[in-house]
């Protein structure tokens, strides 16, 4: 949320210098305002293919056996980082899988 405004204040702040300055420069900001427009409907869609996707994930995880995993011997039950340390499993919080399918579609994995 602060990238996104800081961008937005920046790019407003921008327009507003870019018309009294040179007509050029006004020229560049709207064509990049332009495309911004034009990409918009893809980060949306691309934003909730990985929220959904990591929160099936999450979900996944949550119902499986490898989150919980109790010491029989002495009781005791492991909490998440250890869990993660140990095993290296990425699906346990809704915040790691979202995280770890970003990165899946990022390297097209």
């Amino acid at each position: 949320l602060y990238i996104t405004t800081a961008f937005t204040v920046f790019l407003m702040l921008a327009c507003f210098l870019g018309r009294g300055v040179s007509y050029r420069f006004s020229v560049f900001l709207g064509g990049v305002i332009d495309i911004l427009w034009a990409l918009l409907p893809f980060f949306v869609a691309m934003g909730m293919a990985v929220a959904s996707f990591g929160l099936a994930y999450a979900l996944d995880g949550h119902t499986s056996t490898q989150c919980v995993i109790r010491d029989y011997d002495e009781g005791e039950t492991f909490d998440q980082a250890t869990i993660r340390s140990t095993f290296g499993l990425s699906f346990c919080t809704v915040r790691d899988s979202i995280l770890k399918v970003y990165s899946m579609f990022v390297t097209r994995m």
